[in-house]
């Protein structure tokens, strides 16, 4: 399917596009109109993923779940990083250890 004659590296690219978001993430992208194709993820999924992240430990600080993600293949630009802390603070999830706020812990969802 993606090495036949006589196609160019475009056309193989746009190949593996489509058939990544046909076959593997359609409950990921999300179309936005002129804004094209987003990767989104739900709440559920988050919470799976970061329950995954920790493992068996206590709680992990924020950044260091953050490598966990990217060991995953997971990356979040910073509002979204934000918008994950102010989501984990909501359900409670979140510990903050200094005073300045700077040292932010994550704990798991039972």
């Amino acid at each position: 399917m993606f090495g036949t004659k006589g196609t160019n590296q475009n056309d193989v690219n746009n190949r593996y596009v489509n058939a990544f978001v046909n076959e593997i993430a359609p409950h990921f992208v999300q179309v936005r109109g002129r804004s094209g194709r987003v990767l989104t993820i739900s709440q559920d999924y988050l919470l799976l993923l970061t329950n995954l992240a920790i493992g068996s430990r206590k709680q992990v600080q924020f950044q260091e779940l953050l490598q966990e993600f990217r060991k995953r293949g997971v990356w979040f630009d910073r509002q979204s990083e934000q918008a994950i802390i102010r989501f984990l603070e909501r359900i409670g999830n979140v510990e903050r250890m200094s005073d300045s706020g700077d040292a932010v812990y994550v704990r798991k969802t039972l």
